[in-house]
């Protein structure tokens, strides 16, 4: 009998590793698929945000802070942007539509979205869209990279001489151009007209930092490198 309880006690024992380890591989396993699905969510957004010179000159790309208590105290900063949402089952949600990230008093990482501009009707409500990409976030920054506008030259490879990348078709005016070039900012100013070359998003969960990071394939003004 001695032996016997001995041999259950092993195996109770055993059994109760195992079934923390399940739980604890569950937790860490869902919580992977919600880092995968903002990961996947922002990667077919960003790529599609509208550039400065799209000729139905829908553009907005800017931060602005919260004065009304409506997003977190201590992540009061959201980013307001225009991207081409594609098809959808509604009209007013097809193609180009604002959307506004931030983070609300509820520890939740947010995305509303509304049609164009140019689609309100006098009068009427605006609709909104609201989709809840991440809870339990405790803060939220937002990064920008200023790509440097210098001139530069690719390497050929049949010889030593370079040529030059051929003259832009159109010239993007803007107000206040951002600084410092080559460096990293956290806010985005509505005047400098521009996207900026890469959008880094950090979002803090249980004191530990993820950052989520995208370039901007329609920025005008791309990183270069020197070969």
């Amino acid at each position: 009998m001695a032996l016997t309880v001995a041999i259950l006690a092993t195996l109770t024992f055993f059994y109760r590793q195992v079934s923390d380890l399940n739980t604890k591989a569950e937790i860490l396993q869902k919580n992977g698929f919600k880092l995968r699905y903002i990961e996947g969510r922002f990667s077919n957004i960003f790529p599609r945000a509208v550039s400065e010179s799209d000729p139905k000159k829908d553009f907005f790309f800017f931060t602005v802070s919260d004065i009304s208590g409506i997003f977190a105290n201590h992540s009061p900063l959201s980013l307001i942007f225009t991207f081409d949402n594609g098809v959808d089952l509604s009209k007013l949600f097809s193609n180009h539509v604002i959307a506004r990230i931030f983070l609300d008093t509820r520890g939740r990482l947010c995305m509303a979205t509304w049609p164009s501009n140019k689609r309100w009707t006098s009068g009427a409500n605006i609709p909104m869209k609201l989709e809840v990409l991440l809870e339990e976030v405790e803060s939220l920054k937002f990064w920008f990279f200023i790509a440097p506008d210098k001139k530069w030259q690719l390497e050929n490879n049949t010889g030593n001489q370079t040529q030059p990348p051929p003259p832009p078709t159109t010239t993007v005016v803007t107000t206040v151009n951002p600084t410092p070039e080559g460096g990293w900012i956290h806010e985005w100013s509505q005047d400098y007209k521009q996207l900026p070359a890469i959008i880094k998003i950090e979002v803090v969960r249980n004191k530990k930092s993820e950052f989520f990071t995208f370039p901007l394939s329609n920025c005008k003004r791309q990183p270069t490198y020197n070969q």
